[in-house]
């Protein structure tokens, strides 16, 4: 994050890797970042859970163990927000990731923003 006399600038750079074996390098992706400790960031629901315990699955053979937060409704408030960027902090998290697009995908960012901020909430 910059600080600039009128405002701030937040970079949230997006790689997107698909295809055989990219969730097996996300582990990796998050290190070269210098992330080491993540926490995964899902709506609730069958579908979303299934999709959450393939991507953790992905972390089994690295050192890192993720979090989870896999209760994020379909239409995350600033409530929403909040209890995530807690759960980041209490869980000394270094990094969000989303496990999905839409919902997930807002709250990571809006949750990665806020702490780069240094805010407490």
């Amino acid at each position: 994050m910059t600080r600039h006399m009128d405002g701030i600038e937040f970079f949230s750079p997006v790689k997107i890797n698909a295809g055989s074996g990219a969730l097996e390098h996300l582990p990796a992706e998050l290190e070269s970042l210098g992330a080491r400790r993540p926490i995964l960031c899902s709506i609730s629901g069958p579908a979303a859970g299934r999709r959450l315990k393939t991507v953790v699955q992905a972390f089994s053979a690295s050192q890192m163990a993720p979090a989870v937060s896999d209760s994020l409704p379909l239409q995350p408030t600033e409530s929403d927000i909040d209890a995530l960027v807690r759960l980041c902090r209490i869980r000394d998290r270094d990094a969000v990731v989303a496990v999905g697009g839409g919902p997930p995908a807002a709250a990571a960012a809006a949750a990665a923003f806020r702490l780069s901020e240094g805010k407490k909430r």
